[in-house]
């Protein structure tokens, strides 16, 4: 016995196919889930970084980290002959320190993210199937 239900062949009447999983056909019935769900975030505002920039980050952060000074991170980065995006100069304590603060805000800033709400309702219609 093939059931038909909107265009999609099922070999059995109470389990169509698996493409939706969340609706299933009980005799005459029709039960589906319906999820709300609201997520606070400020990830959507956070822009993505040229490569060549987010890497001289990850570097400042990295080398932060393992408790190298800024001024020791300012010196590895103008031995490497590392220049500033915009003015092609080498790089100066505050230019680290300020880019490892930026940095890290950004880092938290796309880690944040809150649900707030989340609803369940189940969902019972008369179905338009029938046997032949």
């Amino acid at each position: 016995m093939i059931n038909e239900t909107k265009g999609i062949i099922s070999n059995s009447q109470t389990n169509p196919l698996l493409w939706n999983s969340f609706r299933i056909t009980y005799g005459k019935y029709d039960l589906s889930i319906n999820f709300n769900v609201l997520i606070e975030t400020t990830s959507l505002g956070i822009f993505n970084l040229v490569p060549n920039r987010l890497d001289r980050l990850e570097l400042m952060n990295s080398l932060s980290n393992e408790g190298k000074s800024t001024s020791e991170i300012r010196d590895h980065l103008n031995s490497l002959g590392y220049l500033k995006i915009r003015t092609k100069t080498p790089y100066s304590i505050k230019d680290i320190s300020m880019g490892i603060l930026k940095y890290r805000r950004r880092l938290r800033r796309k880690s944040h993210s809150k649900i707030l709400r989340v609803r369940e309702q189940i969902v019972v219609v008369t179905s338009n199937f029938h046997n032949k």
